[in-house]
């Protein structure tokens, strides 16, 4: 657990980099929203997290279909996050 607040911040300032120089569309920044999103939910941070995997789902819906495995993925996590936010 103590790697967590460092992967979080690492993530939150590779997500800032990527959304100034690559864009908030681009494939890797909505990869890094996802992945961003599954750091606070191993810490517990459903409701900080869901926003970061919506954004990762919408990005994917959009570029890869609905059908897509990583979409479904996206999915997934969101659903996740949704049930154990509405729990808090």
């Amino acid at each position: 657990l103590k790697q967590y607040p460092d992967a979080e911040q690492e993530r939150r300032a590779t997500l800032a980099v990527q959304e100034r120089t690559l864009g908030p569309a681009h494939a890797e920044t909505l990869t890094n929203c996802h992945n961003l999103a599954l750091c606070l939910r191993a810490m517990n941070k459903s409701q900080e997290a869901l926003p970061y995997a919506q954004r990762a789902l919408a990005g994917k819906q959009k570029t890869l279909g609905k059908d897509h495995p990583r979409t479904q993925a996206a999915q997934r996590l969101v659903d996740e996050l949704t049930k154990q936010a509405a729990r808090a």
